[in-house]
């Protein structure tokens, strides 16, 4: 994983979080997106306090344009995603906004 990018929206927190420190530890450059901008700034700086590559930044995932606009700045390739962050909804799908 050295050196690879990896994305994991919703990393802010719970398995998101767990998902995220796991990747440092192995070496990667991991990329947060979450909307919890308090618990992301946090997460950054603690492990960058302790020599790991994490990025955060604050987006919602289920708006295309925060997306794009993310995706764009990453250098390099994307090596993984995880698609984490999520919300329960009640629903057909196809009755489901962007």
């Amino acid at each position: 994983m050295q050196k690879k990018n990896i994305i994991v929206t919703g990393g802010a927190s719970g398995i998101g979080l767990a998902i995220v420190k796991r990747f440092a530890l192995a070496g990667a450059c991991v990329h947060v997106w979450d909307f919890n901008k308090e618990q992301g700034n946090q997460l950054e700086q603690d492990m960058q306090a302790q020599g790991y590559s994490v990025q955060f930044s604050e987006a919602d995932v289920s708006k295309q344009k925060d997306v794009r606009l993310l995706a764009d700045q990453i250098e390099g390739s994307l090596d993984v995603l995880i698609n984490n962050a999520g919300i329960s909804h009640v629903g057909a799908l196809h009755h489901t906004s962007e």
